[in-house]
């Protein structure tokens, strides 16, 4: 159901919804997504991105500007730019830093 100046509201009696649904209306309200494949959890703040995957294989990180991921552990340079594809063990949890590009 639409609201005032374009808003939209949601009522759901269901205790959580479909993923499916939560990303259709994330996408239309225009939230930024740092990766489309649904087995890859992500926690992300300015400084820092957490990838976590049971499954592994290869993922692209979509950033909202230019950056450089570099493995927070290790130190190495994964990656510059807006796109970034990486390689994803399985099973996985990895903390990268976000560093401006200069």
């Amino acid at each position: 159901m639409s609201g005032p100046r374009g808003q939209r509201r949601l009522f759901s009696t269901l205790a959580s919804l479909p993923t499916p649904a939560l990303r259709a209306l994330c996408d239309e309200a225009g939230v930024h997504r740092y990766v489309t494949r649904p087995d890859v959890l992500v926690q992300a703040d300015s400084a820092l991105l957490m990838l976590h995957t049971a499954g592994g294989g290869p993922c692209v990180v979509n950033l909202p500007k230019p950056e450089r991921l570099v493995d927070a552990i290790t130190g190495r340079v994964i990656g510059t730019g807006r796109q970034i594809e990486v390689q994803l063990q399985a099973p996985s949890t990895w903390l990268l830093e976000r560093r401006a590009v200069e």
